[in-house]
C-alpha cells in the first residue's frame, strides 16, 4: 500500500484520493473485525455510499485508540436525530467533528500503512508532510510534536531499511 498525501476538495472538504483509500480498505481482509467496522465508518463519515448497519457499542479498553475513534464517529453520525439522547452541548459535538476529521483525514492513512518495517520512515516523513499542510493550527501543532517525541528510533541504522520499501524507487 502506498501512502498519497490528498489535496482536500474544496467542495466536501474530503480528497477523492481519500475516498479511494478508504474503499480500497474495505474491500481488503482484515484481521481484526474492529479494523472492517472502522472503515465501514469512516466511509459513511466521508459520504461513501455504503449499505452498512452502526453496531451496537461493545467494550471499550484504553489501550485501543481505536475503539475510542469508532465511538467517537458513531456518536456524531447518530447525533442528528438523537439529540435528547446523546445530550451533547454544542462545543462538544464540535470537538467530536474536529477529532474525527483528523482522524479520517491525517491519521487513518498513516495507521493503516504502517505495518511494514521497511515502510516506517517514508510513512513518517509523508505523515509529517501531510501534518504540515493541515488547517487546524491547534491538532497540526500537537500532531508535529507527537511526531518529534516519536522520531526516536530514526538512528542511521534503521533508517538504511527504508532503501527496502517498496515506495522508494
Amino acid at each position: 500500500m502506498i501512502w498519497k498525501i490528498c489535496k482536500k476538495n474544496t467542495k466536501d472538504r474530503t480528497s477523492g484520493c481519500l475516498k479511494d483509500f478508504i474503499t480500497e480498505q474495505l474491500d481488503d481482509t482484515h484481521t481484526r473485525e474492529d479494523y472492517k467496522e472502522f472503515f465501514v465508518l469512516a466511509g459513511l463519515l466521508v459520504g461513501l455510499d455504503i449499505n452498512a448497519t452502526i453496531r451496537k457499542l461493545g467494550a471499550l479498553h484504553r489501550a485501543r485508540w481505536m475503539a475510542k475513534a469508532i465511538y467517537s464517529i458513531k456518536m456524531e453520525l447518530l447525533h442528528d436525530g438523537n439529540e435528547t439522547v446523546l445530550n451533547l452541548t454544542g462545543r462538544q459535538l464540535q470537538s467530536i467533528q474536529r477529532f474525527n476529521r483528523f482522524v479520517v483525514n491525517v491519521y487513518i492513512q498513516s495507521w493503516f500503512t504502517s505495518r511494514s518495517a521497511p515502510d516506517a520512515p517514508v510513512n513518517d516523513i509523508h505523515l509529517i508532510q501531510h501534518l504540515k499542510s493541515y488547517d487546524d493550527s491547534d491538532l497540526r501543532n500537537v500532531g508535529l510534536k507527537m511526531m518529534l517525541r516519536h522520531s526516536w528510533y530514526l538512528s542511521p541504522e534503521l533508517a538504511t531499511l527504508a532503501l527496502f520499501s517498496k515506495q522508494v524507487p
